[in-house]
């Protein structure tokens, strides 16, 4: 699921029909069940001063999450600096990076 889909999720619950122009699907249709990944893309801390932030990006697959930054926004005292790749089954709090640049998912996810 991702934020796009809570949009026509109320709809098909409310039993209207969503907006075309919507990406994203109701929970619980063939799209969401069988997607493979979703993309991320933020700011830390929220605001949308493009020229002044780095972006922070994700893909998040059904077994990895993989992490990496444009750049460590200087008010991020969280984030650990550099590439970051959690296994969601084995580590679900994401505790323990298993990023290296040899990792094997790492071509697939980029």
């Amino acid at each position: 699921m991702t934020l796009m889909d809570i949009g026509p999720t109320l709809a098909d619950m409310a039993g209207i029909e969503a907006c075309s122009e919507w990406c994203g699907k109701p929970l619980g249709s063939v799209e969401v069940v069988e997607r493979d990944h979703v993309l991320m893309e933020t700011f830390f801390g929220g605001n949308c001063l493009f020229d002044l932030r780095p972006f922070y990006f994700s893909v998040r697959t059904k077994t990895h999450k993989y992490i990496w930054k444009s750049g460590l926004d200087e008010r991020d005292s969280y984030s650990p600096e550099g590439p970051e790749l959690y296994d969601l089954i084995d580590d679900p709090e994401e505790q323990v990076n298993i990023y290296s640049d040899d990792h094997p998912l790492i071509p697939a996810l980029n």
